[in-house]
């Protein structure tokens, strides 16, 4: 019995301030300046809808490591490859 009363949930109450109406203040980059953000939403981009922060230098950075890794993860592969098959390939 003494179980059962443990798992009941406490009935304490307590009140607190009703929630702002204000919209925060969001400052993006990647955001439009003068175009509403729900028009921008789908798989063609519309106009006015971009930014010039959408890519700098560092996207191509990144767009570059990638690259470099799955290439370098493929030459792996294909080196794992043919020395296995050296390995297996009968003496003449």
């Amino acid at each position: 019995m003494a179980a059962m009363a443990s798992m009941v949930p406490s009935s304490n109450v307590v009140a607190t301030a009703p929630p702002t109406t204000e919209a925060p203040v969001v400052t993006n980059d990647l955001l439009p300046q003068n175009n509403d953000v729900s028009n921008c939403v789908g798989t063609v981009e519309s106009a006015n809808c971009g930014s010039k922060a959408r890519a700098d230098g560092h996207t191509y950075l990144v767009f570059l490591a990638l690259t470099l890794g799955l290439a370098f993860i493929g030459w792996r592969i294909a080196r794992g490859v043919k020395a296995r098959d050296a390995a297996h390939e009968p003496a003449p």
